[in-house]
C-alpha cells in the first residue's frame, strides 16, 4: 500500500505500508499527520486546496473527518465523493506512471523491501509538468461529467 499527495507544487513524501492493511489511525498518524500537514505546510500554507482522497473507509474514519476539519484542510466530503471515476482523479494517471516507472525494462522486485525502494527512487522521477497538466484539467473534467450527469436525467 503506497500513499501519497500530489499537487501543482509538488508530490509529498510517500508511506509505504508494507505489512497489514491501513486503518483509520494509520492513515491519520502516517498518512496525514505524517505526511500531509508537512507537505501543506511547506507548498501550501494558505491551505488554499482542496484535498480528494479517494472513498476508502479509512479516509473518512471519524478521527480522520475531525482532524481535517479541525486542522483547516478543506477536502471532499464522502458524500460528494463520485465512486468509479478514477478518470477524474488524477493521482490516479499518477499511479499509473508511477507502475510504469517501477517495473520498466521487466524489473522484478525481490522482496517488499526492494519494492518499497524502487518505489521512493521512481516517485523522485515523476515529471511535476505532467502532475501540473493533469491537475489542471481537472474542473474541465468535472464540468463534462457534470454535464453528462445532467443530460442523463433529462
Amino acid at each position: 500500500m503506497v500513499w501519497l499527495a500530489i499537487s501543482p507544487r509538488g508530490l509529498s513524501t510517500p508511506f509505504i505500508m508494507e505489512k497489514g492493511c491501513m486503518d483509520g489511525q494509520t492513515y491519520l498518524e502516517n498518512c496525514l499527520r505524517g505526511r500531509l500537514v508537512p507537505f501543506l505546510d511547506e507548498k501550501h500554507p494558505d491551505r488554499n486546496i482542496l484535498f480528494w482522497p479517494d472513498l476508502a473507509s479509512c479516509h473518512y474514519h471519524k478521527d480522520v473527518t475531525a482532524f481535517l476539519e479541525a486542522s483547516g484542510i478543506p477536502f471532499v466530503k464522502k458524500e460528494d465523493n463520485p465512486p468509479n471515476m478514477p478518470a477524474i482523479r488524477p493521482i490516479e494517471t499518477v499511479w499509473a506512471l508511477l507502475k510504469q516507472k517501477v517495473y520498466e525494462g521487466n524489473w522484478t522486485a525481490l522482496s517488499k523491501q526492494q519494492l518499497a525502494g524502487r518505489i521512493r527512487r521512481k516517485i523522485k522521477e515523476v515529471d511535476i509538468e505532467v502532475v501540473r497538466t493533469l491537475l489542471e484539467r481537472v474542473p474541465g473534467h468535472l464540468r463534462l461529467v457534470g454535464r453528462e450527469c445532467a443530460d442523463a436525467l433529462i
